[in-house]
């Protein structure tokens, strides 16, 4: 038997006891998990999955189905829910993660809402009261903050999302780009250059850039996506 190295005080006990939980959706049974140094974390569903490396604060819930793995942070208040997985991530503030989204070593902060089919990796910062959903993918080192909204199936490997910004439908978002103030970007490259756009070559979409929410336009006031977002956690 391996005992504690000399001077180093011995963990504290954690209860494992099963408790119920009703957050207006039923009774929901889970237990309390335990971090990685011993210390007594968050509550975790029965039905949920906490690997044991992983660090849940006291203060935090993972529900559902969801999947915490490889090293994982839950901090402050965030929750992780529904069918949604966090590989080597950290999750924190308010921030809720739901729907069958992933996130992969990227950060999730604020009051943030992942949720849909989303796919968060490569060193992203989801924060702000920004939202992601549907099948958005973000899949390099960028900023999404603000009041944004991504959606649809756009696709961001950089740069930053920010105020009122929408980019859903086919839209990509490159390294340098800029999404700011209430533009509605739909389809199109947006990369680094002064008007966040380049070119389009043969093969690609037209770039269309729309007014945001209550902004006139031919065709009359867009609406932005929902990002997705399950309705419990918008």
């Amino acid at each position: 038997m391996v005992s504690d190295p000399p001077n180093h005080p011995a963990a504290p006990l954690v209860s494992r006891s099963i408790e119920t939980i009703d957050f207006g959706h039923g009774p929901v049974k889970g237990m309390a998990h335990v971090n990685p140094d011993g210390s007594p974390g968050g509550w975790v569903a029965l039905s949920a999955n906490v690997h044991a490396d992983c660090h849940i604060s006291r203060n935090c819930f993972v529900m559902g189905n969801a999947r915490v793995f490889d090293g994982s942070r839950v901090d402050d208040e965030a929750m992780v829910l529904d069918n949604a997985k966090v590989h080597g991530a950290l999750i924190a503030g308010d921030a809720m993660v739901g729907g069958v989204s992933t996130v992969v070593q990227a950060r999730v902060d604020g009051n943030a809402r992942v949720g849909g089919r989303a796919h968060i990796a490569g060193g992203a910062h989801v924060t702000g009261d920004a939202k992601v959903g549907e099948d958005a993918r973000i899949l390099g080192p960028a900023t999404i903050d603000g009041r944004a909204s991504l959606g649809g199936r756009a696709w961001v490997s950089g740069g930053r999302i920010t105020d009122n910004a929408v980019v859903d439908g086919s839209a990509a978002i490159r390294p340098g780009a800029v999404i700011d103030g209430d533009t509605h970007c739909s389809s199109g490259v947006f990369d680094a250059g002064p008007s966040a756009r380049r070119p389009q070559l043969e093969d690609e979409p037209v770039v269309s850039a729309k007014p945001g929410p209550g902004a006139s336009s031919p065709n009359g006031p867009e609406s932005p996506a929902d990002g997705g977002v399950d309705s419990r956690i918008a």
